[in-house]
Order: structure tokens, then sequence, then C-alpha cells
């Protein structure tokens, strides 16, 4: 064999040897996952894993059939994975993480039902799980008739990484443990319906597919839906949360309902892009929130809003209608405009004529000059002259405070030897 013929057959041999090296990498970076069967289901259970002071059963990297198909292993896998979930006097937990999950996912198969009363709660509960449960508004400490019914969730659930294929009905339970459901795909709809959060929960990174319903929802802890991907409507109305939530660089692509909220603690909502309605109507503010750098491709609403402290709207960019009547204010300095843009002809911003403009706010003129004869005129369009004129006496009070600072300067430049 020729020295040429030698090294074409050297390289040819490096070069598969390459590729099958490469080949044997993506396998195991991206592992072919494990069906979950019966027999694997039953040795998972005996040998939980430890995870943050929780026993977690190991559901991760598997495919899970949950389907009508695939009815027999459905029911024995919510039978023994309730019985997990319930059986035990110590915190436990589902991780479902890198799982790809065929058909519905539903709390009532999960958890338990119980009558929220006193003497009808399950005697294995610990202290802090009876709290969260007595927390409840619904909960009745003496015997009577009518009381209500809820479906007990108690291990924790983590979700990241998930592929859910079919629905996920959570409806009318409470949560005793955190909820973590980052970087998850879920390709049906989200229902929360009437629930009770106990823990922190956290969606970050998540795209819901369909509608996502945390209707009258409760949430105790802080709350995270960063980034996420709403694709289809959203409905948190009648919801409250009690501690820091966070909806930043999310997008709304259809309606996106926060009508009648309650929120205790800071509510961001910064660099969001909403393009459809947003709502806040007949909603109460107790801390701030921050809607920055935002974009609102069409009406914003805050109708019979109550701001308890500073609403930021700082370099947002509004194409269609923002509407605070009837909407109230703790605050003169309530509403931070700095950097506000129209986008379109078409955008307005409304609010009670001689109420409005009295509580827009400017630190400084400075790269705010649009802004505010934007402002100026869109309310002198809705022949609201009151608040154009409140914005113009503050817009000549931001120019008085340059001159002063001005002359100041001067004035300390000549006292200089």
């Amino acid at each position: 064999m020729s020295l040429k013929s030698y090294t074409y057959v050297v390289i040819i041999f490096l070069l598969i040897t390459f590729l099958s090296f490469l080949h044997s990498f993506g396998a195991l970076a991206d592992p072919e996952k494990v069906v979950l069967t019966s027999e694997l289901l039953e040795e998972r259970i005996k040998s939980p894993q430890l995870q943050d002071g929780i026993l977690n059963l190991n559901l991760t990297s598997l495919e899970i059939d949950l389907t009508e198909e695939n009815n027999q292993f459905r029911d024995e896998f919510y039978r023994q994975v309730q019985h997990y979930l319930n059986s035990s006097d110590k915190t436990v937990g589902l991780d479902f993480s890198h799982s790809l999950i065929k058909g519905d996912l539903f709390s009532n198969r999960l958890g338990i039902l119980t009558i929220l009363s006193e003497e009808t709660l399950p005697q294995d509960l610990t202290i802090n799980e009876r709290k969260i449960i007595e927390s409840n508004e619904k909960f009745s400490t003496q015997p009577r008739e009518n009381i209500d019914s809820v479906i007990l969730f108690r291990g924790s659930l983590k979700l990241n990484e998930v592929t859910l294929k079919g629905k996920i009905n959570f409806t009318n339970t409470i949560f005793l443990q955190k909820i973590e459901a980052k970087d998850s795909n879920f390709l049906k709809d989200i229902d929360f319906h009437d629930s009770y959060l106990g823990r922190k929960v956290d969606f970050s990174n998540s795209v819901f597919q369909e509608n996502t319903n945390f209707r009258k929802s409760l949430f105790l802890e802080s709350v995270k839906f960063n980034e996420v991907q709403f694709v289809k409507n959203s409905d948190f109305n009648y919801a409250q949360f009690k501690e820091k939530s966070n909806f930043s660089e999310s997008n709304f692509n259809q309606v996106a309902d926060f009508s009648y909220t309650f929120w205790s603690e800071t509510s961001n909502f910064i660099n969001i892009n909403c393009r459809d309605r947003i709502l806040f109507s007949n909603s109460i503010f107790g801390s701030l929130i921050n809607l920055s750098n935002s974009t609102f491709e069409k009406s914003i609403v805050f109708r019979n809003t109550y701001f308890r402290d500073i609403l930021k709207l700082e370099d947002i960019k509004l194409l269609g209608i923002m509407d605070f009547s009837n909407a109230d204010f703790l605050k003169n300095k309530a509403i931070n405009i700095a950097g506000f843009a129209f986008d379109s002809d078409g955008a307005k911003v409304l609010g009670n004529t001689g109420k409005i403009g009295r509580f827009m706010y400017l630190k400084d003129l400075e790269r705010n000059e649009t802004v505010i004869r934007n402002l100026i005129q869109n309310f002198r369009n809705l022949e609201q002259i009151y608040d154009a004129n409140q914005l113009e006496y503050k817009k000549q009070k931001l120019l008085q405070k340059v001159s002063s600072q001005k002359a100041r300067g001067h004035s300390l430049r000549k006292l200089r030897p």
C-alpha cells in the first residue's frame, strides 16, 4: 500500500471513530426515556431518594403513559402513588423531572378528599401542614352542616423540564408543599381553579400551549412565572398573592385576566409583552407594581383598581389604551411615567378628569420632554384640560428646577479662585 493510500485509510478511520464518539456522546446527553411499568413503579416506591430533607419518589427521565388506552396501568399508578403520598407521617414528594407524561394528571387521584373541619382532618399531619390548612378561610373549628371539602395534596411536586401531553386538573386542592415546574412544556389546559397553594410556586421558563386557569387561587408564599409563554388565555380572576410575585419577561399572546386580584407584596411584570388585552380591573395592589420596559399592543385596564404604593410605568411602549377609570391612588407621586412611549397613533391614556394627571410623576425632564408633551396632548385630545394643565404645571416646575441648578452651578464657578 502506498503512503498516499495509507494516509487516506487512516483519515477515514479517524473520521469514523470521531463520528461514533459524537453519536455516543449524543446518546449520553439525550438518553432514551425508560417506559414506566408497574414493576418499575414498585421498585421506585421502595427506594425513594432524599432531596432537601424530603423523601422523593423518583419518577424522573421516564415515559409515563396515563392515557385511557393504558387504563390498567393508569389505575395502578394512581393507587400506588396516592398511597405513597398519604400513608407517611413525614414530608414526601413526587419528582417527575425530565419525564414525558402522556394523558391527564389529576390531583383528586393523588391527594385525599377531606372535609375542612377540625374533627375530620387526618391525624398524621405535621404542625406546618395543619397551619396551612387552618389558615384557609373555609376551615371550620366547630361542627356544623355544609362544611366545604377539598383535596389535600401532601407532597412536594417537581415537574422540571417535563413534557405533559394531557391536561392538568388540580382544582379545589390545598397544596401543602412547594410546586416546582421550571422549563416545562404543557401541551393542554392547566387548571388550578380555586386552589390553595401553601408553599412556593415556580413555573419559570415554562410554556403553556393552551388555556391557563388559576381563577380564585390563593398563593400563600412567593410566586414565579418568569419568562413564561402564555400561548392562549390566562385566567387569574379573583386570585390572591400574599407574598412577592414575579411575571417578568413573560409573553401573554392572548387575553390575560387579573381582574379582582389582591397583591399584598411587590408584583413584578418587568419586560413583559402583551399581544392582547391584560386586565387588572377591580384589583388591590398593597405594594409596588412594576411594569417597566413592557410592551402593550392592545388595552391594559386598571378600572376601579386601588393602588396603595407606586405604579412604575418606566420605558413602557403603549400601542393601545391604558384605562385608569375610577382608579384610586394613595400617594401623590403614584405613577412613574419616565420613558413612557406612545408607540402608535391609537395609543391613549384614560382616567378620571381632574384626577389622573395629579398622580403622574417625573423626577426630571432629561430624556422625558417627549413623554410629558405626549401626555399633555393626550389629555387635551380627550378634552381633559385640568389634567393637561396639571402636567403642564409639573413640566414648568421641572424646568425651574433645571434652571435653578444651572444658576447655582454658574455661581459656584464664579466663586472659585
